[in-house]
């Protein structure tokens, strides 16, 4: 099933100019000279590019830490050719922030926060460094940002991450709105403060996916750029679990191409240990600092000729990096991942009753999962035998979309679809036929031939689909699932089965 999103679309000119006279991007001293490509700079990574320094600790009494009246107020304003569109994931999506058009780079876009000007990340340093060596020319920052707990293998993976997903949706929303510009946009870079969390348990795996990300956004790119991407990477302070192994890497990583670079945060004597209490994010200065050093290497890296070649990452991922264990939610065991034809299939070999098999990293109120699915074999003489897609929230309460294989005689009579409702992970008395739709021959979901099901999740509905088609469709409330967020796993009662063609994802709305 193929989801045709909503698309929030935002005219060019929205975009550049802001929504009124109080949201001009361009001064008008800019606007003539915009014939050559727009610079674009892209950011992302955890809490340190999110913004977890506070901005009022740039004027605390101690000289060391403080900056002059002067120069908090250009950081106040801002720089009027450094422009940046920004979205920071919060641990809760109330917490989220995001601006809807570029403005100037300043105080205040990180965490939120009710003290004066907020928090800001690497942002504010960036801009003043790219200001003093693009002085003449505008420049376009788009920040990604998501707050721990999160990890490389998990979040930003770039087969199934969800935060990868994200960040390259809204790289790509807002770049082909700036691709629209008479002259076109030059990708120069993309930062990313990373790895403070995955430096506690940091192996090789975590260098393969750091290139993944690097060599995907690449590609991803390669006819946004007129000289290569480069890659900046800060390393962690000394006060991190694993610093050491996690600070290898990452120079390892570097030494692999010239548009690579990393941030010698230590050489430099940056600190998160001073003003701010939690003593795992950047002091107020320090941050600052650390802008200014990724700036500077965006601009050192920018005329370094292009060294690599844009590689597409194509592998299949691993099945057990979909499916598996994931929050409290446990996959039972006899399934075999280990399939490598080219429709990965998956087969359930070992009965357990009620077989379910979660997928990784799905969780939410809005969801797109499809799957093919074949029975091969009826266990236990089970007369009900039913498969299909659960959807269930962390209080077991859930809802089941099935396949109704009546057994008689191990003989599958069953032609019919179905669903129920859960409660406390167990299934309610109604199992309701969908009276709609019915299968001409068993032979359609057996005997090696698949048939297509799948569950949309969007906008307080739950649609059914059965090869493509809508079936069924239901409201929250009718489903038992309200506004809760759900995992999603594929379900049978005492049927081994065949699946392929699998998918499932969290929905974002543009």
């Amino acid at each position: 099933m193929i989801l045709k999103k909503k698309i929030f679309f935002i005219s060019l000119l929205s975009c550049l100019f802001g929504c009124s006279s109080n949201n001009v991007v361009y001064q008008t001293s800019y606007v003539n000279e915009m014939i050559s490509p727009i610079k674009v700079v892209l950011l992302a990574g955890e809490d340190n590019a999110l913004g977890y320094s506070y901005s009022f600790r740039l004027q605390d009494n101690d000289d060391k830490t403080n900056v002059t009246n002067e120069k908090y107020q250009t950081y106040q304003k801002g720089f009027d050719n450094i422009k940046v569109r920004y979205l920071n994931k919060a641990n809760y999506e109330e917490n989220d922030s995001e601006n809807h058009y570029f403005e100037n780079v300043k105080l205040g876009m990180g965490k939120l926060s009710s003290f004066d000007d907020g928090c800001f990340g690497p942002e504010v340093g960036i801009a003043e460094s790219l200001n003093s060596f693009f002085a003449n020319e505008m420049i376009y920052i788009i920040k990604f940002s998501a707050s721990t707990p999160c990890s490389i293998i998990d979040d930003w993976n770039v087969y199934n991450g969800v935060y990868y997903k994200q960040m390259i949706e809204y790289y790509k929303e807002i770049i082909n709105e700036l691709s629209s510009y008479k002259g076109g946009v030059d990708v120069i870079s993309f930062s990313f403060v990373q790895g403070e969390s995955d430096a506690k348990n940091v192996d090789d795996s975590y260098k393969e996916n750091i290139n993944n990300i690097i060599n995907s956004l690449r590609y991803e790119f390669k006819n946004k750029t007129l000289n290569g991407i480069s890659y900046i990477d800060p390393l962690l302070l000394e006060n991190y679990s694993g610093y050491y192994q996690m600070n290898q890497i990452k120079k390892e990583i570097a030494h692999q191409s010239k548009k690579n670079q990393i941030i010698d945060v230590i050489g430099a004597s940056l600190s998160n240990q001073k003003d701010n209490t939690d003593r795992r994010h950047y002091d107020a200065i320090s941050m600052i600092k650390l802008g200014n050093l990724i700036g500077e290497a965006i601009y050192t890296n920018y005329s370094v000729l292009k060294d690599y070649d844009e590689v597409a990452v194509i592998e299949k991922p691993n099945n057990e990096n979909v499916f598996g264990n994931f929050m409290n939610f446990k996959s039972t065991e006899g399934w075999d991942l280990s399939s490598t034809n080219e429709n990965g299939e998956i087969t359930l070999f070992e009965n357990h009753f009620d077989n379910e098999l979660f997928f990784n990293n799905v969780f939410s109120d809005k969801i797109d999962v499809s799957i093919s699915l074949t029975v091969d074999e009826i266990v236990n003489n089970e007369f009900y035998p039913k498969i299909g897609i659960k959807l269930i929230n962390t209080n077991r309460n859930g809802f089941f979309f099935y396949l109704d294989a009546i057994n008689e005689n191990n003989n599958l009579t069953g032609l019919y679809f179905g669903y129920n409702t859960i409660t406390k992970g167990i299934y309610d008395d109604n199992w309701t036929t969908i009276s709609n739709i019915r299968l001409n021959s068993v032979d359609e979901y057996t005997n090696d031939n698949f048939i297509d099901i799948s569950i949309l999740r969007y906008e307080e509905k739950i649609t059914l689909f059965y090869d493509e088609i809508k079936i069924l469709e239901l409201n929250n409330n009718e489903a038992k699932l309200g506004q809760s967020k759900t995992a999603v796993c594929i379900s049978t009662f005492n049927t081994l089965i065949r699946v392929k063609n699998y998918d499932a994802k969290e929905i974002y709305d543009e």
